[in-house]
């Protein structure tokens, strides 16, 4: 797999997901790829520029996508069609100038968690809206490390130590840092 063979759209890559159906997605710095296990299919961003693909996650009809255009998308799964997205207008950690999001995990049942290089947000992918969000107090959280064990989500911060989410409470937890 390389972009000297057309297989995908740039040899950059930025995402490797596989889905419930053992789909690969590939997500590079130009582009989106699909592999079924025969066949290549591309994933159209709708733009002409920017189509970096940061993070993949899946549920059942849909794929999630966190991109450079400072959004998260979903495109049906099955077809790659009806491309929807969301940002900082639907309540989404704020995506000012360098701002992007580079991850989408899901934590539970239609939570999604939304990581910034500027904070953190619980999108509910049921209602299409944003139920929590946390802005770091200093650094961001550039390409932050996650992790769930159990209902505990951790975070963590360049500088800032390691963020905690209770899913199974809905509340953001004290911050571990070294102060």
């Amino acid at each position: 797999w390389d972009d000297s063979g057309g297989t995908i759209p740039d040899d950059d890559i930025r995402a490797i997901h596989v889905d419930m159906d053992g789909q690969v997605w590939v997500g590079t710095s130009d582009g989106a790829m699909r592999y079924d296990g025969q066949n290549f299919e591309d994933i159209d961003a709708g733009w002409d520029t920017g189509d970096t693909f940061y993070d993949f996650d899946s549920e059942d009809h849909f794929i999630w996508v966190a991109m450079q255009d400072d959004e998260i998308c979903r495109w049906e799964r099955d077809t790659i069609d009806n491309r929807e997205c969301w940002d900082d207008d639907d309540g989404l950690p704020s995506a000012g100038q360098g701002i992007w999001y580079n991850g989408v995990k899901f934590i539970g049942t239609n939570k999604l968690l939304v990581t910034s290089n500027n904070g953190a947000a619980v999108f509910d992918t049921n209602t299409l809206s944003v139920t929590d969000e946390w802005v770091p107090s200093g650094a961001g959280t550039d390409s932050a490390p996650v992790v769930q064990y159990e209902d505990i989500i951790y975070l963590g911060i360049s500088g800032d130590g390691v963020a905690r989410y209770d899913s199974a409470n809905s509340i953001w937890l004290p911050t571990w840092n070294s102060a």
